[in-house]
């Protein structure tokens, strides 16, 4: 099986195409740039590389790429936005997107892309950020190619990711990070609840959702939901250490972890990897490289 990849400089992108190598199947990854180190470490390991520009260009890669499959990762995310932000979201987020959606209608295969439980409130749309609204302005134009161009857009709602390699401006790096220099770290509300799976149970997800047939809308989560406090307390034990953390005062709890909705995963997907057993492989995998 051939599979084209967009977003695949990212933690999860990158994560996913070495799980696809490591089954044998064929992997062109679409970037903006073939140049970087990340795109260096997956044609190492037999990744082609195929390089685009803006939605024509994405439209033309996938069309050119022979896929029998295509899993568009590629995302652009903030929490906040200044007015600067407005152009790289809806061309990252919904133009780019819609290129790869058009090339999958002229191809006939299957497209698997990535929307965030910050979409949602209690299964309906009701973006939280404007990174949000722009995900789901997608989803929409997803479901035309869905209904009128029959294209089978395969869209799988994903909460918090986490393991080794993760640079991003979230939690879990951000702690490990404390957890190996000492240094204090400020955080939101202590008892925010968190759904967290780790990276090769997501990709495992993926991978299903890439091969066989599923609804036009699933979920990649555990059954499990954490606090911060917890997984403060979980990675201090960890590292054998009490993390230096200052919680915010007031803030209010964010329950759309609990609340998005309820999607089924992918047909079979059982997650294997528990939080106390992927935070230590991430924590460890930080100690070998040296940091966070």
């Amino acid at each position: 099986m051939k599979v084209a990849v967009t977003g695949a400089t990212g933690f999860l992108g990158r994560g996913l195409v070495r799980t696809l190598r490591a089954r044998g199947w064929e992997v062109d990854v679409l970037v903006r740039d073939g140049t970087t180190e990340v795109v260096s470490e997956l044609t190492a390991i037999g990744a082609g590389v195929r390089i685009v520009d803006g939605p024509a260009g994405a439209s033309a890669a996938v069309e050119a790429s022979g896929a029998d499959a295509v899993a568009h990762l590629a995302t652009h995310y903030l929490r906040t936005h200044a007015p600067t932000d407005i152009g790289p979201l809806i061309r990252a987020n919904v133009e780019f997107g819609t290129g790869v959606l058009d090339a999958a209608a002229e191809l006939s295969v299957p497209v698997v892309t990535a929307s965030s439980f910050f979409q949602f409130s209690q299964g309906q749309a009701q973006p939280s950020s404007l990174y949000a609204a722009t995900k789901q302005a997608f989803s929409t134009i997803a479901s035309y190619y869905r209904r009128e161009r029959a294209v089978d857009v395969r869209e799988v709602v994903l909460y918090d990711t986490y393991g080794p390699g993760d640079t991003r401006d979230k939690l879990i790096p951000l702690l490990v990070g404390a957890a190996l220099s000492g240094d204090e770290v400020r955080l939101g509300v202590k008892d925010q609840p968190l759904n967290l799976t780790y990276l090769d149970d997501v990709t495992d997800a993926l991978a299903i959702l890439l091969s066989a047939p599923s609804p036009a809308l699933t979920t990649i989560r555990t059954e499990s939901v954490h606090t911060v406090g917890e997984i403060v307390d979980a990675i201090g034990k960890l590292a054998g250490r009490r993390l230096g953390v200052r919680y915010a005062d007031g803030t209010t709890v964010n329950d759309r972890p609990l609340t998005a909705g309820d999607w089924p995963t992918p047909p079979g997907w059982v997650p294997q990897v528990s939080l106390v057993d992927g935070l230590a492989r991430t924590l460890a995998a930080s100690r070998m490289t040296g940091g966070a």
